[in-house]
């Protein structure tokens, strides 16, 4: 967990979204080993915790042990929650740990007053930044024979399959972004194996959906 325990102890980040899955037999977003022993007491998170959309599988384990908003509906923090206040099982001290960690990190980004100057953020040189810590990122699992990286003298003919070699994926819901820069598989392979000659060696299928059969073309567009 380098990454996280980085974006929390040097970046000081002001929230942590819980994951799906579970961690040595607890949901994450209920899992007090995560939330709390390590993110809380080890690495002094200050800021709150919210789920992952639609991660919460419970309403008194999750907030006994570190969540503190369920996102993007109220069913285990709403009435289920009230609920269990009133009976005794969510104390009121948790409910109120949970808004001070909350409104304490909206107030000090200033979401209840003035907000601040905003700055021209310079796109470009970020974009540039961020390619280069994505390519430093890749790992290589497997190079069968030496095959990568392509050698656009001898390359053999190269098959694309599926809509994604002509588009990129960028995510779904509100991870969904529109970069300033892209550059799709086909494009970036047939760039990568210029002279012309090569690039008209990749061969592109849009695949099965729904059980038809999409029409394949080359990079020349035949």
């Amino acid at each position: 967990m380098p990454a996280f325990k980085s974006a929390v102890r040097q970046a000081d980040v002001a929230s942590i979204m819980c994951a799906y899955p579970m961690i040595n037999g607890a949901f994450n977003c209920e899992n007090r080993t995560m939330l709390i022993d390590v993110l809380r007491d080890e690495w002094h998170f200050k800021g709150f915790v919210l789920s992952d959309y639609g991660a919460v599988h419970s309403t008194v384990p999750s907030a006994l042990n570190g969540l503190d908003l369920e996102m993007p509906t109220g069913k285990y923090f709403g009435n289920a929650l009230k609920r269990a206040t009133q009976h005794g099982d969510a104390p009121i001290s948790v409910i109120n740990n949970m808004l001070v960690l909350r409104y304490a990190t909206m107030i000090l980004f200033g979401i209840f007053g003035p907000l601040p100057d905003l700055s021209v953020i310079p796109a470009l040189q970020d974009g540039k930044a961020s390619r280069e810590m994505a390519e430093q990122g890749m790992v290589l699992l497997k190079n069968s024979d030496g095959l990568l990286p392509l050698d656009g003298k001898t390359i053999q003919p190269i098959a694309l399959i599926g809509p994604d070699a002509v588009r990129s994926d960028t995510g779904g819901g509100i991870s969904h972004v529109v970069p300033i820069d892209m550059i799709e598989p086909l494009n970036g392979i047939a760039a990568h194996t210029r002279p012309a000659q090569c690039s008209r060696r990749l061969r592109h299928s849009k695949g099965r959906l729904s059980g038809k059969r999409s029409q394949h073309r080359y990079r020349d567009g035949r």
